[in-house]
């Protein structure tokens, strides 16, 4: 039982890490910036620097 257990964790353990790793490379290497994404197209550059430089 306690072997099952440890292999379970290991399996789990490393599908965690790949889906974590592909989503960071999906979000990395889409085109954009989520900051002019959120604003629209029509938003000025003085909104969009307001918005990046929020810490919130």
């Amino acid at each position: 039982m306690r072997k099952y257990l440890i292999t379970r964790l290991a399996q789990a353990a490393g599908v965690l890490w790949a889906a974590y790793t592909i989503a960071f490379f999906i979000l990395d290497y889409l085109p954009g910036d989520p900051v002019s994404v959120m604003a629209g197209a029509a938003a000025q550059s003085a909104a969009l620097c307001g918005r990046r430089s929020r810490t919130d």
